[in-house]
């Protein structure tokens, strides 16, 4: 009796070992898919004794190939007579260029425990606030109080929650004038300038493309069109 008692003290000793130390090794990474090919995520583990190369890929997103070759063959053929759409394209690929789509670097808060307790975003960007308003949301609603704030931490939610974090951007000159609705990937020039909403599953080691049950997953992102997304399953982290 009391070997089988010790034995399952070292089971479960172990077992929770081995699940905080897998919490521990998590990270937040992005894949920036190629429309034309397949995306790959390639990881590199190694020791003194020895590695491996863990090659993970995804499909090419067929439906925003088509979507892509068709906003090409618009700019190449209006290369002199540009139309409102196409001012409209070149405004917006300057404001992702400047660092709201691809200069966002995360991570989570920790207390003294270790416990993550919220997560933070912070936009390497500087621009004209009297041109560009920059603005917050959770879960599609706006955060007044975080505007033309760069640097935002979300805290933790108490259930442990799926929660989605947006920033976009506002074109205050008038150029861009195209709806953006955060919550729909598809209805800014039909997704045109952004991804789909990426979400990962650390257990299976792989990607899903706009799943509809979320807490299956442990984050997601989305880059673009005029800002970004991440999503984070809290009950996972």
């Amino acid at each position: 009796m009391i070997k089988k008692l010790l034995l399952s003290i070292v089971f479960t000793l172990t077992f929770f070992t081995y699940s905080y130390d897998m919490k521990e090794t998590k990270q937040l990474n992005k894949i920036h898919a190629n429309p034309f090919n397949d995306s790959y995520i390639v990881v590199f583990n190694g020791s003194p004794e020895s590695f491996s190369l863990d090659k993970i890929s995804i499909d090419k997103p067929k439906e925003r190939t088509l979507k892509k070759v068709k906003f090409l063959t618009i700019m190449e053929v209006n290369t002199d007579q540009y139309g409102e759409v196409n001012v409209e394209g070149f405004a917006i690929g300057s404001i992702q260029n400047q660092g709201f789509v691809y200069g966002d670097d995360v991570g989570f808060t920790t207390d003294t425990d270790g416990t993550r307790t919220g997560f933070d975003i912070d936009i390497d960007v500087e621009y004209d606030s009297s041109k560009l308003r920059l603005k917050w949301y959770v879960d599609g609603v706006e955060d007044p109080s975080l505007e033309n704030q760069t640097q935002v931490t979300f805290d933790r939610p108490s259930n442990n929650s799926v929660k989605v974090y947006t920033w976009r951007v506002d074109d205050l000159t008038g150029t861009v004038t195209a709806p953006d609705d955060v919550t729909d990937i598809d209805d800014f020039y039909e997704g045109l300038f952004n991804s789909d909403f990426y979400w990962y599953d650390y257990e299976s080691e792989q990607w899903g493309y706009n799943p509809s049950d979320r807490t299956q997953y442990d984050y997601g992102y989305v880059t673009g069109p005029m800002g970004g997304t991440w999503g984070i399953n809290w009950e996972r982290w």
